[in-house]
């Protein structure tokens, strides 16, 4: 009894992971984060989905590392497999604050003021194009 007790705690989280999957659609993203039309050389970046309609779980936000030439892609259930299909809000979120491009303000975390969407069905090509004078306005800074 205690044996299959504890295979059962062992499993149970990783049915109910699986689970969670099957209720999303996920399709693949990729994209670019500049600054003024420079890329934004490192950080993160994360989709959060915005629930709608009856649905009031929204399911899990998709991440990405911003590489040096400011590409990106976006991991939700495994690696580069994208984000859940729909409206998504966009933070980026910077590692290393000493290190941005020329004129670019220090930020811990940004909201991108837009929302974005995921297609299902095909590649997702989203583009992140920021000013200086929103990363100002839109940063939020935890430091």
């Amino acid at each position: 009894m205690v044996r299959s007790h504890k295979f059962a705690i062992l499993v149970l989280p990783l049915i109910l992971s699986g689970c969670d999957r099957s209720l999303y659609e996920v399709a693949p993203v990729n994209g670019m984060v500049t600054v003024d039309d420079k890329p934004l050389y490192q950080g993160g970046i994360m989709f959060s989905p915005i629930a709608n309609g009856d649905n009031a779980s929204s399911g899990k936000a998709a991440v990405g590392k911003i590489r040096s030439d400011g590409t990106f892609r976006l991991s939700t259930f495994e690696d580069n497999d994208g984000a859940i299909v729909g409206e998504h809000w966009v933070t980026i979120v910077n590692h290393d604050e000493e290190d941005l491009p020329d004129g670019v303000p220090a930020f811990a975390r940004i909201q991108v003021p837009d929302k974005k969407t995921v297609v299902a069905g095909t590649q997702n090509q989203i583009d992140i194009k920021l000013s200086r004078d929103q990363v100002r306005k839109y940063r939020e800074d935890d430091r």
